[in-house]
């Protein structure tokens, strides 16, 4: 993208902001739009993604998308490196090894990208850590993280994206998306990312291409951020690269977001896991999806509101589903883990970690009923 078009999109999309701003204040009846700020987060652990001019010298772009019908796609200020912030605000270079890189089972030599991998799962999968307990799974876990928002492969299907991972944590790492809900930004649902990747999963958050995307294209959108973390495991600069396990692979979204979820569930059957937060997707039968689904749910949640229980009757019996209503809850309460006194992020970490980890000491966490739930299903 020359610097020119690239000044162009910034400006439009500030414009398009500017308006959906002063949209909020006429009771604008859509996910996240009420003036309360319901269900927005500050950008506290994210870099700021540089809007200066590119340089010359471009990466040649990436081709290739799980969807044959998606464009080609350009590298993410290629050329440059990736900006790279940790939980503090503060900002570092790339990380370079030399020296001994600290990691959780001690040191590796410089150069290598391989650190001892943690202790294998009965059946396949990763265990990190110590056993979890109702209190650690509710909260922000162990490992240091650091976020970067370019550098990386400028998917088509998304808009702004930023990429959690963890810092001390030994590799592999499984990988996650998250995509947020109608006219709503990326801010809405980012606590996700630093949360799970504090927890040892890379989590990318992303923005839509258009605020109005119905769920089909939050879907792409999801789709086509895994593929940008799938490129980050052989791009030279990346500070991920050969430690991401590539057969474990998770979407997650709210809204319209939840609603793509459910549908990338039902299209790309070697998902491992999806966690839907009020999914919107009005009449939809999910009857083909086999893979694990989490679904949050509220009483009081007057934009979608009362599909999750056909959505949970439509997936088979064969796959593993749960659902938690709250009573009480609106259409924002799952944005952030820290909701229902860290019940949220209880649920959707230890859903993640037990089908896209393979971690089951997290499972009996699953099967307990959840504070203030007004339904409560699940087949495991």
């Amino acid at each position: 993208m020359s610097s020119d078009k690239r000044l162009l999109h910034w400006l439009l999309r500030g414009l398009m902001a500017h308006a959906l701003v002063l949209s909020t204040g006429a009771s604008l009846s859509a996910c996240g739009g009420d003036e309360s700020g319901k269900g927005t987060t500050t950008d506290e652990g994210s870099a700021d993604e540089d809007e200066g001019t590119e340089d010359e010298d471009k990466d040649p772009p990436v081709t290739g998308s799980r969807d044959s019908g998606m464009r080609d796609s350009s590298v993410r200020d290629s050329g440059k490196p990736p900006v790279v912030k940790d939980d503090a605000g503060d900002t570092t270079p790339p990380a370079k090894d030399a020296g001994g890189t600290k990691l959780d089972g001690g040191t590796v030599d410089a150069g290598k990208t391989d650190a001892t991998t943690p202790p294998p799962a009965p059946g396949g999968g990763y265990i990190r850590g110590d056993a979890p307990t109702s209190a650690s799974a509710s909260a922000k876990g162990k490992y240091a993280v650091k976020t970067y928002t370019n550098g990386y492969r400028d998917g088509p299907a998304y808009a702004d994206s930023t990429i959690h991972y963890p810092t001390d944590a030994e590799p592999p790492f499984a990988i996650m998306a998250i995509v947020p809900g109608f006219v709503s930004p990326q801010s809405s649902i980012q606590n996700w990312g630093p949360f799970l990747a504090s927890h040892g999963i890379v989590t990318m958050t992303i923005g839509t291409n258009s605020p109005g995307d119905q769920p089909p294209a939050r879907e792409a959108a999801l789709l086509d951020a895994l593929k940008t973390l799938e490129s980050e495991n052989t791009r030279e600069a990346s500070p991920l690269k050969g430690k991401l396990d590539l057969t474990r692979q998770a979407v997650g979204g709210w809204s319209m977001g939840g609603g793509g979820t459910l549908l990338a569930a039902e299209h790309t059957p070697s998902l491992k896991a999806a966690m839907a937060i009020c999914p919107w997707n009005p009449g939809y039968n999910y009857g083909k999806v086999k893979v694990p689904s989490l679904m949050f749910a509220g009483t009081l949640d007057t934009l979608a509101g009362g599909q999750s229980q056909p959505f949970y009757q439509s997936i088979p019996e064969t796959t593993p589903k749960l659902l938690w209503e709250v009573n009480g809850a609106d259409h924002w309460y799952a944005n952030d883990p820290a909701g229902q006194g860290g019940a949220v992020g209880r649920y959707g970490l230890s859903f993640v970690k037990v089908f896209l980890e393979g971690d089951e000491r997290y499972r009996p966490f699953l099967k307990e009923k959840g504070p203030n739930a007004s339904d409560f299903r699940t087949n495991m």
